[in-house]
């Protein structure tokens, strides 16, 4: 059956599980070549061996699910388009989120192909029970290259740690590979290694 409906869009959807009981998913309403797009949370829960689906707040929904009608919005388009890098769920069972957005750069037919954006943003969301709470890790980075102006360098959650991240961070004209530490509660980050130079 339908978990999530489309409306004639391509939205781009990343999942994580606790390996027990439940599913966490990180959706947009399209694709940021073709929408204006905004970033959106819910998860699936087994309840006596049902699927249910829930809002990040816990607040019962039913598919097919309308993303922007009743998933939880984590970030809108206030500063430019979103995609979605990586879900995670941290020890204290709620999710993490690794965005990006993209607040310059041609964003007409065809959201921006044929233009490299210049200061692509690197994002973090965590959900503290009540709300997502959003960190800015970097600004300054570039699309890969001109023909797909969406594509970066990107970010992943370390696989036991969900305040390590890995990323290809932009310097002069190279991606360099790099680890940082997360501290949520801050909202600031701590570079931990470069693995690449040059």
């Amino acid at each position: 059956s339908t978990i999530f409906e489309t409306t004639g869009q391509r939205p781009y959807l990343t999942a994580c599980q606790n390996g027990v009981d439940r599913i966490d998913f990180a959706m947009t309403n399209g694709h940021p070549n073709e929408v204006a797009t905004s970033l959106y949370h819910c998860y699936m829960q087994l309840d006596a061996g049902v699927e249910k689906y829930y809002t990040s707040a816990g607040v019962e929904i039913f598919a097919p699910i309308d993303v922007t009608a009743t998933a939880t919005l984590v970030d809108d388009t206030t500063g430019g388009r979103v995609w979605n890098d990586k879900i995670a769920i941290g020890p204290d069972g709620f999710p993490r989120i690794l965005f990006t957005k993209y607040p310059t750069g041609t964003t007409g037919a065809n959201g921006g192909a044929g233009t490299t954006y210049t200061n692509i943003e690197y994002w973090h969301a965590r959900w503290d029970g009540t709300a997502w709470v959003k960190t800015r890790l970097l600004t300054g980075q570039r699309s890969l290259y001109p023909n797909e102006a969406f594509y970066t360098g990107s970010m992943c959650f370390d696989g036991n740690d969900v305040t390590i991240v890995y990323l290809a961070e932009i310097s002069g004209s190279i991606y360099e590979m790099k680890k940082y530490q997360i501290d949520e509660a801050a909202g600031t980050k701590t570079l931990l290694t470069s693995y690449t130079t040059n």
